[in-house]
């Protein structure tokens, strides 16, 4: 861009108009990199917390596997 003032392809009046947009732009797009930087971190502590808040899985049938349920099942058929 300098160059191009420099050389005269563009005026001065548009240089400057043209920075100030490349300025903007250079400050939404950092801001929208923080956001998803900020938004990343969050979802891994969320993801984190709930590995860690999940409880041991539960079985069923005042403990016992179910599959201890279904060799009882079929015995008691067998028996019947």
């Amino acid at each position: 861009m300098v160059i191009s003032k420099d050389l005269g392809y563009i005026s001065a009046k548009r240089f400057d108009l043209v920075s100030e947009q490349i300025t903007d732009l250079r400050q939404m797009l950092n801001g929208y990199i923080r956001y998803l930087r900020e938004k990343k971190t969050q979802m891994r502590k969320e993801s984190d917390q709930s590995y860690s808040t999940k409880s041991e899985p539960e079985f069923t049938n005042e403990g016992r596997l179910p599959i201890d349920v279904l060799i009882e099942h079929s015995d008691n058929r067998s028996n019947s």
